[in-house]
């Protein structure tokens, strides 16, 4: 409301819509704010993802804004980011998941038996599995593979070491594994208490290339509105 009333223009990333009713709620909001100010434009993505794969887009939406760009623009410079990113994490145990019905308790069962961990990711919006380890040391292993596989046509632009729970493993593991790979310390920083809530303790990482990564998105493009 205040923007509109001062003339000004915006762009909004938000978190999936298929995990938060956000995205829902501030195109309503946008909505009614435009039936009192004709002129107001704006612009709102769907990130389709979370944490700072959803963050990356809107540093970069930020910066093209600071170089005086247009909304369009910087709602491009967004959107090339979004297809630029992947965000891939491995929880301690599948405990978490099960109480929140993302696997069966005999899934979970029978994968805690047998140390399984799974590398998670986001994909077409929602959460997802990316890849089947037996332990979490092989889970972290393969995020690091795929991150090398992702950044060697282009080279990696930024990256961020998330975690849930425990600061001092993630910090560790940035240190022996993550630095020495790609040329410098990373950032350590905690996922969103929600997503935690759902995943429970675990380490991953969320990165932008330089280029897109082919076939980033497969049943549907991130949602942008424009007004």
């Amino acid at each position: 409301e205040e923007a509109a009333a001062a003339g000004d223009e915006v762009l909004g990333i938000f978190i999936s819509g298929r995990m938060s009713g956000t995205f829902e709620g501030v195109a309503r909001a946008a909505r009614e704010t435009a039936k009192r100010h004709p002129d107001f434009k704006y612009a709102l993505i769907d990130s389709m993802t979370n944490c700072m794969e959803m963050g990356w887009p809107a540093i970069a939406a930020a910066k093209a804004a600071k170089t005086g760009a247009s909304l369009d623009d910087c709602i491009q410079a967004a959107n090339t980011s979004l297809h630029s990113t992947r965000f891939v994490f491995a929880p301690e145990s599948l405990l978490f998941l099960q109480k929140g019905g993302r696997i069966g308790k005999a899934a979970a069962l029978i994968g805690n038996m047998i140390s399984l961990t799974p590398v998670l990711t986001v994909n077409d919006g929602e959460a997802s599995t990316f890849s089947k380890c037996r332990t979490q040391k092989k889970a972290l292993a393969k995020m690091l593979q795929v991150l090398g596989e992702d950044t060697a046509p282009s080279g990696l632009k930024n990256l961020v070491v998330h975690y849930i729970g425990s600061k001092a493993p993630a910090v560790k593991w940035a240190e022996e594994k993550v630095a020495p790979l790609i040329g410098f310390m990373p950032r350590v920083v905690p996922a969103s208490p929600v997503i935690g809530v759902h995943v429970g303790p675990a380490m991953g990482i969320a990165y932008e290339c330089n280029a897109p990564i082919p076939d980033k998105f497969h049943s549907s493009e991130p949602e942008i509105i424009v007004c």
